[in-house]
């Protein structure tokens, strides 16, 4: 969240945005974010593969600018539509910009380039997300997200799409996938929200149409997926985040006291 959320009505976001998209290459901040992708690049050489930072999405740029609230009310209440779609315009373009420049600083792996969820790719591959989807209605996000998601997807020639389980009904991501684009899609798994079993239909679905990496967050997750890897049709990547959600330490612990049938390569 912004600490001074303000809104689009009278054209002062749209119209700084716009200011900042005209003047990217002497930005001091975007300077720093390309000298340091070149600096780990430096450092790292050849040796481990680097993609893009974890850059938020269109929308999560506009929301932490405006204040979410107030990005979900002006976008509900239709309040100056026009200027909302060229604020997303101009955070579509800068996020394509700040990829495209990291990428360029740094040194391909192999050809290709890696995401944070250890996917490689062979040639510039990204990683998008856009978290704020889970506070619009499946209309707001067809209407708003889409059209930046599809822009940002087809400027690079692979690409990874986070997702959240709690918010799989609001994801347009049959949009996403089919048309040509080598777009993996990737869902968080939710402590809250529908139980694992309960989405694993749609779940299946995505890996019909795409690449699949899987996050679970706790062990009853990871146990589900480990033990339904034969119910997917295609190419499926288990990526836990069990050790981050409950601590390494925690975890390390949990798993020493833990049903010894855990597969070895989770223990």
């Amino acid at each position: 969240m912004s600490a001074r959320p303000v809104s689009l009505v009278g054209g002062c976001v749209d119209e700084h945005l716009e200011r900042v998209l005209g003047a990217t290459d002497g930005n001091r901040w975007f300077r720093k974010l390309v000298d340091g992708m070149q600096e780990l690049s430096t450092a790292l050489g050849d040796k481990y593969p680097m993609g893009n930072a974890l850059m938020r999405g269109p929308g999560d740029m506009l929301g932490a600018l405006m204040g979410h609230q107030q990005f979900v009310l002006d976008a509900a209440m239709h309040r100056d539509p026009d200027r909302l779609v060229r604020a997303l315009g101009a955070c579509t373009e800068m996020w394509i910009r700040a990829a495209d420049a990291q990428l360029d600083a740094e040194r391909p792996f192999d050809g290709g380039h890696c995401c944070n969820y250890m996917l490689w790719a062979p040639g510039r591959h990204i990683l998008l997300q856009d978290d704020i989807a889970s506070l619009l209605s499946p209309t707001l996000y067809r209407e708003l997200l889409v059209p930046a998601h599809l822009r940002i997807l087809r400027s690079f020639p692979y690409a990874t799409f986070h997702m959240h389980s709690g918010a799989l009904g609001v994801y347009a991501w049959e949009d996403y996938v089919g048309r040509g684009e080598r777009v993996c899609l990737q869902v968080s798994l939710d402590p809250a929200g529908k139980a694992l079993p309960d989405l694993m239909d749609e779940l299946v679905k995505m890996n019909e149409m795409a690449p699949l990496i899987l996050s679970p967050c706790t062990l009853e997750q990871q146990r589900f997926v480990e033990e339904h890897l034969g119910t997917f049709p295609g190419s499926v990547l288990v990526c836990s985040a069990v050790e981050y959600s409950l601590g390494f330490a925690d975890y390390k612990e949990q798993l020493a006291t833990e049903d010894p049938s855990l597969p070895s390569r989770v223990r």
